[in-house]
């Protein structure tokens, strides 16, 4: 079976609800606690010995504005560089919106095992992880997720299982637009024009934005 270094980064992704209601505006001020929405990214047993590999990064998303990493920069716009033999099935899921230190803390509880075994942690805060080898699903670390902090979150997109296969990928990049729906219902009350209270509801199975992936693969 063929195996390959395979490549994937962010080039944009855009949701339509991100956690802001009606009237919010993202972060207006860089030096205040900021709010950002995480988006969780797992690849189903690509290899031996590799249950799951997991990446997790943060984006401050404004509702239908993509967000567009710089390509050029791995460390920008990347989700994973690994090893897949023969194929792998990604997952992406992304939750609402919720200061970043919260997020930073609870990544460190999921991981905390593989942290103690090596892997280091940057001082000063946690905004993202790279290719985490983990038998956690996607579901699993975006559970955890939603429960940090003092506010319950939701889900506010997840894609289909989307099907690599290393025979199929190149150098060349490959861009996939994947699309996004809402797992679960989503209901929040809010104060429209004069203060009169509104209501946002989401039917599971809506439509929320995308991811676009850029994918390529060398081989070994």
């Amino acid at each position: 079976m063929p195996s390959k270094l395979v490549t994937v980064k962010v080039e944009s992704v855009m949701l339509h609800y991100t956690g802001l209601l009606p009237g919010e505006h993202p972060n207006p001020n860089p030096d205040n606690p900021d709010k950002k929405n995480v988006l969780t990214a797992t690849l189903l047993y690509p290899r031996s010995g590799a249950p799951t590999v997991a990446s997790v990064l943060q984006f401050d998303l404004a509702p239908d504005v993509p967000a567009t990493p710089d390509l050029t920069d791995f460390f920008d716009s990347g989700l994973f560089k690994e090893e897949v033999l023969d194929e792998t099935i990604l997952e992406i899921e992304v939750v609402e919106r919720d200061t970043s230190s919260v997020f930073e803390k609870a990544l460190l509880q999921i991981f905390a095992t593989l942290f103690s075994a090596g892997i280091g942690v940057a001082t000063g805060g946690l905004d993202k992880i790279l290719g985490a080898i983990t038998a956690l699903a996607t579901g699993s670390i975006t559970d955890s997720l939603k429960k940090a902090g003092d506010d319950q979150k939701q889900s506010v997109g997840k894609s289909e299982k989307i099907r690599l296969k290393v025979d199929e990928l190149t150098e060349a990049p490959i861009r996939l637009a994947i699309g996004l729906t809402v797992p679960e219902d989503i209901e929040r009350r809010f104060f429209g024009a004069g203060g009169v209270e509104e209501t946002l509801r989401i039917p599971k199975g809506s439509p929320n934005g995308e991811v676009i992936l850029s994918v390529t693969a060398i081989t070994l």
